[in-house]
């Protein structure tokens, strides 16, 4: 069976022996919550993004939330992101007493503010999101599979509108924009370490960089229900911490993310070169001067749940991220959005395919990968 997300067995015969050090330093220094452990890991981390700091926290939608908390935006106000990603994205901004907004994707598969590219993946005629206006108050990019944003036309219409940025970095550790890191774009960049992330841990776990002290002064009060010191609360916060299992365990795994990169962007490289042109497959466009970590390899294909059930007789398993857009959710059904709004999340939720890849697929497994593909579109 080859499997579309990392081998976890495999990840620990090679830093098994180190995590069980770091969880027994741990063990052995009896301090399980927001300790040594965790100031290290925020430094390192802080670094590692290009970012004067980091603040961690319970998992990568708190962070999303805290970060438009810092805010103090008004209550209510709008918030832009992607109709085309997981709903915890949106989620974060509900939970921050904020109404999530929409505007399509483009080519990147990631949100298009100005909805440029026309004509649109499903070649209907474009349609300005009726909610886009001088409202909104902060935009959040999603830097979907690792993949980067068209980032400059986001800044500018950030500068234009004097909305906030927020980078939802959760899938995209270490991606740059044309030699920037992703995350320092704006304010604030939220990240994810979801086991199954680039850069992930054995529970759960997130983290808020910025380069403003002052944002950074405000989150960990947030992230310790408001309190400037002990049993002081001067602000309404919540209960978001990262615990120090965690952190030692993340910085275990912090070293070894280049390396691991590096082997995703390999077998991406592979896949590219090998299934360009193979039927009606498509592929999520990498903007010049982005350099993509791949946390999902994704295909598109007007015969995606022929592919993967072909596939999965093959013992090939794939998912599907994601199979309904965010405006078509039960949940925003108050928003008053309907089928069309978005034509080209709603195509792109048709069709996606997420194939193997992480950093301990073989060679031989990624050829057989592209080999049944190939097979599937010669039948």
């Amino acid at each position: 069976m080859i499997n579309w997300f990392v081998d976890f067995k495999k990840e620990l015969l090679e830093i098994g022996s180190e995590v069980n050090a770091s969880i027994k330093r741990v063990l052995d220094r009896g301090w399980f919550v927001l300790g040594s452990e965790v100031t290290s890991f925020e430094k390192e981390f802080a670094k590692y993004s290009s970012s004067q700091f980091a603040v961690s926290c319970g998992n990568g939608t708190d962070a999303i939330a805290l970060a438009l908390k810092s805010l103090d935006l008004p209550a209510g106000s709008q918030v832009l992101t992607t109709p085309f990603t997981a709903t915890y994205t949106s989620l974060a901004i509900n939970m921050a007493g904020l109404v999530p907004v929409f505007s399509d994707i483009d080519e990147t598969y990631n949100i298009d503010v100005n909805l440029k590219f026309n004509p649109p993946i499903g070649g209907q005629s474009s349609k300005i999101n009726r909610f886009v206006s001088h409202e909104i108050k902060a935009v959040v990019p999603v830097h979907l599979y690792g993949n980067p944003c068209d980032m400059d036309p986001i800044v500018n219409y950030c500068k234009e509108t004097g909305a906030v940025l927020v980078e939802d970095c959760a899938q995209a550790h270490g991606a740059k924009y044309r030699g920037k890191t992703v995350g320092t774009f704006g304010e604030l960049g939220c990240y994810s370490f979801y086991p199954t992330k680039n850069l992930g841990a054995y529970g759960d776990g997130g983290a808020v960089v910025t380069n403003d002290a002052n944002l950074d002064k405000k989150l960990r009060m947030l992230r310790e229900g408001g309190q400037s010191a002990k049993y002081q609360h001067d602000i309404l916060g919540v209960n978001s911490r990262l615990d120090e299992m965690q952190a030692a365990i993340l910085q275990v795994k912090l070293k070894f993310l280049k390396k691991w990169t590096e082997r995703r962007q390999q077998i991406a490289k592979y896949y590219l070169e090998n299934l360009t042109g193979v039927g009606d497959l498509k592929f999520p466009k990498v903007l010049e001067g982005s350099e993509p970590v791949y946390h999902l390899f994704v295909l598109a294909t007007s015969k995606r749940d022929e592919l993967a059930k072909f596939l999965a007789e093959k013992e090939i398993k794939t998912a599907i991220h994601y199979p309904i857009p965010l405006h078509l959710q039960k949940c925003y059904s108050y928003l008053g959005y309907k089928e069309g709004d978005f034509p080209n999340a709603e195509k792109a939720c048709r069709e996606v395919l997420t194939i193997p890849l992480h950093p301990y697929l073989t060679d031989e497994e990624a050829s057989e990968v592209v080999k049944t593909i190939k097979g599937f579109f010669r039948t």
